[in-house]
């Protein structure tokens, strides 16, 4: 671009910043002058690897945002469901969500999982759910509007996030507008820039399957702590 040009770059996720990406920062960023990131984590690693090989960019960090909070929830009218919401994606790891809640159901039957979402992982998805005789209580929606999911998750009493990378995960936002507790894998980058451990959810170590599910347990037995939670 012309010099008098300003040109602002951005990042939308976590790419673990192989060597090919890293070599653009470092040598074919020069004449970028602002590069956003989502989070502060990513904004210090993109900083550190220009460090010494590109003084021009300035580095910053905007997070995603909410413009519209829906009507506040009646937390007494919260039923016994998780949902989650995402394009079916191997990325997105529902097999070893509904691995988790396969678990946690033996102990708690009461409870439903519905997963809102389309993709190409739908059929491996059903044949899993339908190995482990789980149709009756874990449902695969589809895709559905934002107001149906808004809809959704203001039934629901958590939100589950069971992906292998994000960024900042637009849909946990969302959770929280809701007033869900949420759980998730603390994977590289993003959930734990939206969850605050023990305060609004819960960070799970990365696939430690048996910690998720008695999270899981411990959550959906105490009913005050979900509601300490939601708000």
């Amino acid at each position: 671009g012309n010099d008098h040009v300003r040109k602002i770059a951005q990042l939308h996720h976590d790419h673990a910043f192989d060597k090919r990406l890293k070599d653009d920062f470092q040598k074919h960023y020069q004449n970028i002058d602002v590069f956003v990131l989502l989070c502060d984590q990513l904004k210090q690693e993109v900083q550190q690897m220009m460090e010494g090989w590109n003084t021009h960019t300035q580095c910053v960090a905007i997070p995603n945002f909410l413009d519209e909070i829906p009507p506040i929830c009646d937390l007494d009218k919260k039923e016994k469901i998780c949902i989650a919401v995402g394009r079916l994606h191997p990325i997105k790891g529902f097999d070893r969500m509904i691995q988790a809640f396969h678990q946690f159901h033996a102990h708690h039957p009461d409870w439903c999982l519905q997963i809102v979402g389309d993709g190409e992982e739908e059929t491996h998805l059903r044949s899993l759910i339908h190995s482990l005789d789980a149709s009756s209580y874990i449902h695969l929606l589809g895709a559905k509007n934002s107001e149906e999911i808004q809809q959704l998750m203001q039934k629901a009493s958590l939100y589950l996030m069971t992906s292998h990378s994000e960024g900042i995960p637009f849909v946990l936002l969302e959770a929280m507008s809701c007033a869900l507790p949420m759980v998730a894998y603390d994977v590289r980058v993003g959930p734990g820039a939206v969850i605050c451990d023990k305060e609004n959810g819960y960070l799970i170590r990365d696939n430690q399957i048996d910690a998720y599910v008695q999270t899981l347990n411990t959550i959906a037995s105490d009913e005050d702590l979900r509601k300490k939670m939601s708000v």
